[in-house]
């Protein structure tokens, strides 16, 4: 029994030798900001590598097709000259479609947006390589927020709420069609799209 407790505490000791290296922050809001100098400097401070960048459905999709912005280049530009290395998050509350009519749409059209993003910010992507980086980028994207809140559900059932991301929401299920598409099939189709691009 000591030897395995022994074994364990050694084995944290050598995972966490640095934690700020495994350490980022977020969030970094493009809907209230565009110049993240400051915020970025203190992450390089304190050796912390990583930072999650909000995207919202403006930011990400113009109502027909995937957009990047000048304002997402910039904070890649940015976190790059500070040595951080940026999350990109697609935003998508359930409300959204509730409130301001803005479906979650279908696999396709997130197989677009997932494929778009990779084009332009996965390491060696043809506009990193032409501002001089490479072998830099974004390989980690999360999508949608906190699908299984209560309070983002309007339509909830007996059974009550689906379990969002953690339980995916596979066809058939009496939520398919709720949002103008499924998370499930959208996740499937943003995973396909950032991986139809190489990024050697």
């Amino acid at each position: 029994t000591h030897t395995s407790t022994r074994g364990v505490s050694l084995g944290m000791k050598s995972a966490h030798a640095d934690p700020p290296s495994i350490m980022g922050s977020g969030n970094f809001d493009l809907q209230y900001n565009s110049d993240f100098g400051t915020q970025f400097q203190i992450l390089n401070t304190n050796k912390v590598k990583m930072a999650r960048i909000n995207a919202y459905p403006g930011d990400y999709w113009n109502g027909s097709a995937p957009v990047t912005s000048t304002t997402m280049d910039n904070t890649i530009l940015q976190a790059h000259s500070y040595g951080i290395t940026p999350t990109i998050h697609f935003s998508y509350y359930a409300f959204y479609l509730t409130s301001y009519n803005l479906q979650l749409g279908s696999s396709s059209k997130w197989y677009n947006i997932g494929r778009t993003y990779a084009l332009r910010y996965a390491p060696n992507s043809s506009w990193l390589q032409s501002k001089g980086i490479s072998n830099w980028g974004v390989t980690t994207y999360i999508a949608f927020n906190e699908p299984d809140l209560p309070q983002w559900w309007t339509n909830t059932s007996a059974n009550g709420v689906p379990a969002g991301t953690s339980m995916p929401i596979h066809s058939g299920s009496p939520y398919t069609s709720q949002f103008g598409g499924n998370y499930h099939d959208a996740l499937e189709g943003f995973s396909n799209g950032v991986k139809s691009v190489s990024t050697s």
